[in-house]
């Protein structure tokens, strides 16, 4: 009886022990839960900040970068709304903004493009630029006209003429205001040359080859091949057969008179020193007086396969030279080339104007003196107009002679 009452007894206190255990264990993981979840949402709060200060510090360097460009493109727009003050080595220029930007890539266009920052140098508000003012007005008419117009430099003297060029190069201007100037120098040799030493065609040839001294060449019609169509020649101051040579620009080809006395285009390096025939191109007419290229008929010149389009050479009409098939017609169109503004050329045309008024006069004055033989032999009509026909046919051969 004890016995039992002692088991029992021990069993309900294993039984309320395991509850309270089991109470014990369900709050521990309750409050495990709980902790959890708060360190959970510290870290989720946490994150969230961290988040909103990274956006906020990208939106601020956003704001700040367009801020940036608002305020570049408002100084940009300073300039537009009003007039550019200018002092080129003590010398005021006033000009706008479109002007000095209006040829991209030059020494101006960089300088007021608002990519760089530049201050006034005085209370006027005049940027200073540190060059000589002298040739300045030149170079800001040629921007004022946004490089359409032909620089004159005509009046200069030579020592003038090399300032220009170097102030015109400082503001990245020299090849767009004289593209042409070392064929300018070739050109006005040629022309002095003739002026002191030649004869009247020689003149004339003069006159012809300066007033090309940069041209184009191309078939009228499909024909040459892309190489070779529009092909632009400058001249040099090298001579063959006593001809100027041409050079093709970007290309390997030349232009010059040949040995026998054709215009011919050829590689710079082959036959170019003997001066041999052979060209990829070249032109029927031989010999006679040496003329410049666009004097030559635009329909006697022949070209070789390489030079032709395979379908056009395949059935062109063979020429007098093996291998050469007649271009149906080639165009020759001047690109530059000096004109009668030019001192130089100037000079020659009034050498051979000069020349033409003396031939003239020289006739006009043989006229009177037959006139008065033919009155003093009184009524000798007979004589007087045998004697005038005679001198008439004299003067036409000396004019034969002129032209020869």
């Amino acid at each position: 009886m004890y016995t039992d009452g002692c088991i029992h007894q021990v069993a309900k206190i294993l039984e309320d022990a395991k509850a309270e255990a089991q109470k014990a264990a369900a709050e521990i993981l309750e409050n495990a839960k709980a902790g959890a979840k708060e360190v959970a949402a510290k870290i989720v709060m946490e994150a969230e900040a961290v988040g909103r200060n990274t956006v906020k510090a990208i939106t601020k360097q956003g704001h700040e970068a367009l801020e940036a460009e608002r305020i570049a493109m408002a100084k940009a727009n300073s300039f537009q709304a009003g007039k550019v003050l200018l002092n080129v080595g003590g010398r005021n220029f006033e000009t706008s903004l479109d002007t000095l930007r209006s040829i991209p890539g030059t020494y101006l266009e960089s300088m007021f493009s608002g990519r760089h920052e530049i201050t006034q140098s005085d209370a006027k508000g005049r940027y200073f630029i540190d060059r000589s003012g002298k040739h300045f007005q030149l170079i800001l008419n040629y921007l004022r006209d946004s490089g359409t117009v032909k620089v004159i430099t005509s009046d200069m003297t030579a020592g003038q003429m090399k300032a220009f060029m170097v102030e015109a190069g400082f503001y990245g201007l020299l090849d767009h205001m004289m593209p042409y100037h070392a064929q300018e120098v070739i050109g006005e040799s040629l022309l002095r040359r003739a002026c002191l030493t030649g004869t009247r065609r020689e003149q004339q040839t003069a006159v012809a080859q300066v007033g090309a001294l940069v041209f184009e060449i191309g078939s009228t019609t499909p024909f040459l091949t892309d190489e070779f169509q529009d092909m632009r020649f400058v001249i040099t101051d090298q001579f063959i057969n006593g001809a100027p040579v041409w050079d093709a620009v970007g290309s390997k080809y030349s232009m010059y008179r040949n040995a026998i006395d054709h215009m011919q285009v050829t590689i710079k390096k082959e036959r170019r020193v003997e001066g041999k025939p052979g060209g990829t191109i070249m032109h029927e007419k031989f010999g006679g007086p040496i003329v410049a290229p666009t004097e030559l008929p635009p329909n006697q010149w022949l070209s070789c396969s390489h030079a032709t389009l395979e379908s056009q050479y395949a059935s062109g009409e063979r020429g007098p030279f093996n291998k050469l098939v007649r271009v149906p017609a080639m165009r020759i169109t001047v690109v530059h080339g000096l004109d009668a503004g030019n001192p130089a050329m100037a000079l020659v045309l009034q050498k051979l104007a000069v020349h033409v008024d003396d031939s003239d006069s020289a006739g006009a004055s043989d006229g009177d003196d037959r006139s008065s033989d033919s009155d003093s032999d009184g009524d000798s009509d007979s004589d007087g107009d045998s004697d005038s026909d005679s001198d008439s046919d004299d003067d036409d051969d000396d004019d034969d002679d002129d032209e020869a």
